[in-house]
């Protein structure tokens, strides 16, 4: 009896002890499972939030890119869904998508101006012989990485706009690529100058607009010179005549005072009294030619805002009341205040700063001194005709 309640008492244990091993079992699975449903919940977040971003990021990269010059973003490969689009390595003829142009290939050989346009003119590639030689607007369309000579860019030189005169060049470059790697031409031309037809607009001057594509340089050059060509499709747009609005501050291009009647020019570049002349003389814009330097009775209408020197002001310099003598530099009544911090072109119709423009007038009593006015401080004096630093603005009545 004893034995029989030993193995009864032995079995018991048994069975409870397997018992709890096996709820400890199922407890374990059903952690493990729940463990699971929480791990593949939350690597389905992350796997949502990595694709919301890489969406969100791949969007900003885009709308960043379209804002930049997408001319930047050339590959140098032809594109396989048009070979023909204008690239640096496409095809030719090509065509530029985002201005309607057609371009040649680049000549092999350079040549000067005359034989540029001749060149064009007998052109036939692929069955094409419409070509001409560009103007320097449609040249600058091929100017990329160079936001002051590209379209729409500071550089002023454009025929559309008449700014075919050396004083618009100012400026008209970017850093010079020593590389030679074409990275200013949209079609990759390597250490190469283009010829346009854009001629410069001075009077008896045999020069023409090209680019240099070392640096995206706009600048003009004897027509003896040699240079490359590609040509471009198509009739010549019609620029029509040039608009001149009235003089006001911020007149940089020719303008028209209605209140004296007098056309005035933009202004030259630096120079003594000859090279101003000189300015005025081949200077022309539409169909008006014979400009001249003005006179100082003329000069002084374009002073604003100083009582002194203005027209009818108290300082006597005039040709009409033939007062001329450089003994007037003197006079208190032929200046204002000069302002040097804060330039801001109040004495000047234009607005210019603290430019000092020729006139056509003589001291009475020195022929080598010609009367000036200075936009910093409304001054009327005659200086020294070889002073290499002042400018001109001519002068035509209507």
């Amino acid at each position: 009896m004893k034995k029989l309640f030993l193995v009864f008492f032995t079995v018991l244990i048994f069975a409870t002890v397997s018992c709890g091993s096996s709820k400890n079992e199922g407890d374990s699975d059903s952690t493990k499972d729940d463990t699971n449903k929480t791990d593949t919940s939350d690597t389905s977040d992350s796997a949502d939030t990595s694709s919301e971003s890489d969406k969100t990021d791949t969007g900003d990269d885009s709308s960043d890119s379209d804002k930049t010059d997408t001319s930047d973003t050339d590959s140098g490969e032809v594109n396989p869904d048009d070979p023909y689009e204008c690239s640096p390595a496409s095809l030719f003829p090509c065509h530029d998508s985002k201005t309607g142009k057609v371009w040649s290939s680049i000549s092999e050989n350079d040549m000067d101006w005359e034989r540029a346009v001749m060149y064009c003119e007998d052109l036939e590639e692929d069955g094409k012989t419409d070509w001409r030689l560009p103007t320097i607007d449609e040249l600058r369309t091929l100017i990329r990485n160079c936001k002051i000579t590209a379209t729409g860019g500071s550089c002023e030189v454009s025929e559309s706009q008449g700014m075919l005169s050396v004083v618009d060049a100012e400026g008209c470059s970017c850093e010079f690529d020593e590389e030679f790697s074409g990275k200013y031409s949209k079609l990759g031309d390597i250490s190469k100058t283009l010829w346009s037809s854009s001629e410069q607009s001075e009077v008896d001057v045999d020069d023409a607009w090209k680019v240099d594509f070392n640096s995206a340089y706009i600048d003009v050059s004897s027509k003896s010179t040699v240079y490359f060509v590609r040509c471009v499709e198509g009739e010549k747009p019609e620029n029509g005549e040039i608009e001149i609005k009235e003089c006001d501050p911020s007149s940089k291009k020719t303008c028209f005072d209605p209140e004296t009647g007098l056309y005035w020019s933009k202004m030259s570049l630096m120079g003594d009294w000859d090279a101003g002349k000189v300015y005025c003389d081949t200077f022309q814009i539409n169909d008006l030619k014979d400009w001249r330097l003005p006179t100082i009775d003329e000069l002084r209408t374009t002073i604003r805002n100083c009582a002194g020197t203005v027209t009818g002001g108290k300082c006597p310099v005039s040709e009409k009341g033939n007062k001329l003598s450089s003994e007037f530099n003197n006079s208190e009544n032929c200046q204002c205040e000069k302002l040097t911090e804060n330039p801001d072109g109040i004495y000047s119709e234009f607005g210019d700063t603290n430019e000092t423009l020729w006139s056509s007038t003589f001291a009475s009593d020195d022929s080598k001194a010609a009367w000036t006015i200075g936009a910093d401080d409304a001054s009327v004096r005659a200086m020294p005709v070889d002073v290499p630093y002042f400018n001109a603005r001519c002068v035509k009545k209507k």
